[in-house]
């Protein structure tokens, strides 16, 4: 696998997580238990946060110039 084949493949996967992190919000109030819910909707938040963080730096990685050239 090449680096721009392994970048696109870890995007997709992060985008598929952002998808299903957000089908927990609806999910979580339904429940009726707002201690339940808090706790859930605090560790989705969490979660996205780490997932923005590997797709931030992925944007990165894919921007920077590998080359030698000066």
């Amino acid at each position: 696998m090449e680096r721009e084949e392994a970048i696109e493949q870890i995007q997709d996967a992060c985008r598929a997580m952002s998808l299903q992190l957000m089908r927990l919000h609806p999910a979580a109030r339904a429940l009726g238990d707002a201690e339940l819910q808090a706790t859930i909707l605090k560790a989705a938040h969490a979660i996205t946060t780490e997932v923005e963080s590997i797709k931030k730096r992925l944007l990165r990685a894919r921007d920077r110039d590998d080359s030698v050239d000066l």
